[in-house]
């Protein structure tokens, strides 16, 4: 997706959100339901390209459950684009025992007696992309490729953190901004991180979705997106503004009106939705 349309698309996930139940780990990732968070991330994106024998499991890392993909020479070329944004999210960790494996899957074993919140700052920077072709298809209508596979990647960087709600003494030792304001937590413990920290995985039943979407959102091909976005991208797929004589005399502002154009019409063929 170019840069032009990606402020539409990252603003379908919230910048801040409340402090949520534990009990749909996925739903309460910090980017949003469409992406899976990689509890460790690194420099390596050997995750990309590899397959699912099923749908994804939220009490498994990507890792544990993936294999390498039989038919991985058939995706298209990497793609990467930018990715520019900023998340905070409060996760209440008390009211299921699935907080409490939350808590140990990102590495704060240590506090789940102790912490009633998993708290997200992070900063996402890039995003790797490499979708299926024809080719891939016809490949795994041959071999075994399963239920799905990871089709993006995102790039960035934070922290983790294991919290108390509320201050210590009257004295916050955290912060948290989120929609609703600003939340005093008293930190246990930090992880930093960086590197390759959440993946989008595409189901090769598109009828499939890889996890369910918001109200406001539906599942188009590899990803959630909102609805209102859709009809977005179809009015601009529709209407080529470069063509209207008005811009005779201003070659950059045709070049950016078709450029939007395109993109919009290659985001909807990317996504599956009919012109």
């Amino acid at each position: 997706m170019n840069r032009r349309w990606l402020p539409l698309a990252l603003s379908l996930s919230a910048l801040g959100c409340e402090a949520r139940s534990a009990y749909d780990v996925q739903r309460d990732n910090p980017l949003g339901v469409s992406f899976w968070v990689v509890p460790t991330p690194s420099e390596d994106t050997g995750l990309l390209g590899r397959t699912f024998v099923r749908a994804p499991d939220t009490a498994l890392t990507l890792e544990e459950q993936s294999r390498p993909n039989p038919c991985e020479n058939e995706l298209q070329e990497a793609s990467l684009v930018g990715m520019t944004n900023n998340y905070q999210n409060a996760i209440d960790v008390r009211s299921s025992a699935r907080g409490q494996a939350l808590l140990s899957l990102y590495g704060f074993s240590g506090d789940t007696a102790s912490a009633s919140h998993l708290l997200y700052k992070v900063k996402t920077a890039k995003k790797v992309t490499r979708l299926d072709t024809a080719a891939y298809v016809n490949c795994c209508a041959k071999q075994d490729c399963g239920w799905g596979y990871v089709s993006a990647l995102v790039y960035g960087d934070g922290e983790y953190v294991s919290a108390r709600e509320g201050s210590a003494n009257g004295k916050a030792s955290y912060q948290l901004v989120t929609a609703q304001g600003a939340s005093s937590f008293t930190l246990l413990n930090r992880k930093g991180i960086h590197g390759w920290l959440a993946a989008i995985i595409t189901a090769h039943d598109r009828r499939e979705a890889a996890q369910a979407c918001p109200p406001d959102q539906k599942w188009q091909a590899y990803e959630c997106v909102g609805k209102t976005l859709i009809g977005q991208m179809r009015d601009g797929c529709a209407q080529d503004d470069s063509q209207n004589p008005f811009w005779d005399d201003n070659p950059q502002m045709r070049y950016q009106l078709k450029t939007s154009h395109d993109d919009a019409c290659r985001w909807l063929e990317q996504h599956q939705i009919q012109h």
